[in-house]
């Protein structure tokens, strides 16, 4: 299957090398140019047999050499394993540093709030409700991004975005009455709906805590 390059930002950090660069997208749009002045000469101008062949040759050169630039190469990326998925996978002091919650009180939130076994994420991919909890803590807790959180638990970067919105949309969903009458100032630190992610973290911190 042929697959084209895209932009940086539209790609994981993990193939981003495989991005269209900002040289290649200039070399290209100066080609494509070239093969539409072309084009419409060759369809336009009363040429010659050989003059239209030799046109035809030059268009088909150039339109190979667009395609060698913006098609990716075949390279497989071998799948990332999980690393840590579990409670029991950190000690005592990885769990306060880490997650600045004893390891203890980590077993209670993962029981209080309630995640499945499994949870579905938007790309119908599954990861277990522990680690979801922990990967979501650890966000609050850290603000590393996808890159680093990646190299604590393991997996591709983007795992780490629809895990986090999982736990984002699992707390609200069920647990947000808790703290909604009783912290009158949480609605000046969101913006309207479901939008967690620009919910200042110590507000969340705190509904974790009202539910331990």
């Amino acid at each position: 299957m042929v697959r084209l390059k895209k932009t940086a930002r539209k790609l994981s950090l993990r193939k981003r090398f495989l991005a269209l660069t900002s040289n290649e997208a200039v070399y290209v749009r100066s080609l494509e140019k070239r093969l539409f002045k072309l084009l419409t000469g060759l369809k336009q101008l009363r040429l010659s047999k050989q003059c239209k062949s030799q046109g035809i040759s030059l268009a088909k050169a150039i339109a190979e050499e667009i395609l060698r630039v913006i098609i990716v190469p075949d390279v497989v990326l071998p799948s990332l394993p999980s690393l840590r998925d579990s409670i029991d996978s950190f000690t005592e002091s990885e769990c306060w540093n880490f997650f600045e919650t004893r390891k203890e009180d980590l077993y209670r939130l993962l029981v209080n709030l309630r995640f499945d076994d499994k949870c579905i994420l938007e790309n119908r991919s599954v990861m277990s409700g522990e680690e979801v909890l922990l990967r979501g803590l650890y966000e609050l807790v850290s603000g590393a991004d996808q890159h680093e959180i990646t190299a604590i638990f393991g997996k591709d970067q983007t795992i780490q975005s629809r895990a986090f919105k999982y736990f984002l949309n699992h707390i609200y969903d069920n647990f947000m009455h808790l703290v909604t009458d009783n912290l009158k100032w949480i609605d000046r630190v969101m913006l309207s709906g479901k939008n967690l992610v620009v919910m200042n973290n110590s507000v969340l911190l705190a509904l974790l805590t009202v539910i331990v």
